[in-house]
């Protein structure tokens, strides 16, 4: 009977790993595109960096100051990304068995994972432009 009962469900096993797969890869794409983003974004102000450190502000308030303003896009990013992921459950909803399409776990890992990612983005290129001599980087450029 188990031998039936396998049978009987392993399409249905099989797309629930296919989709599992996906969804990882998918998260995966996203954590390196948002790292990419930001990292990319405060390697481009890297001179605007160096001239605030010039004229005369702490490193850790320049590391702050970015962090704050692209921790703030994430939010809006995290915020809309929910709303597209719940409005896409509706479509979905019909190839759940026995899962919320709405599964607020689900979203607040998902959300946290990417917040981890964008924070550790921008503090690496910050605090690495913050470490530098401005006066010999501002000479340089």
């Amino acid at each position: 009977m188990s031998a039936v009962i396998d049978e009987s469900v392993s399409p249905s096993r099989f797309f629930a790993q296919l989709i599992t797969g996906f969804a990882a890869l998918a998260l995966l794409i996203a954590a390196v595109g948002v790292y990419g983003l930001l990292a990319q974004s405060v390697a481009v102000r890297r001179r605007e960096i160096d001239i605030r450190l010039a004229v005369g502000a702490a490193p850790h308030q320049v590391a702050v100051a970015f962090l704050l303003r692209g921790m703030a896009l994430v939010a809006v990013g995290l915020l809309l990304g929910a709303a597209g992921s719940l409005a896409a459950t509706r479509v979905l909803q019909s190839q759940l068995y026995q899962v919320q399409p709405d599964d607020p776990l689900t979203l607040a890992v998902v959300g946290a994972l990417i917040a981890v990612v964008a924070l550790v983005a921008m503090a690496l290129p910050a605090l690495r432009a913050a470490r530098l001599d401005p006066v010999r980087v501002l000479r340089v450029g």
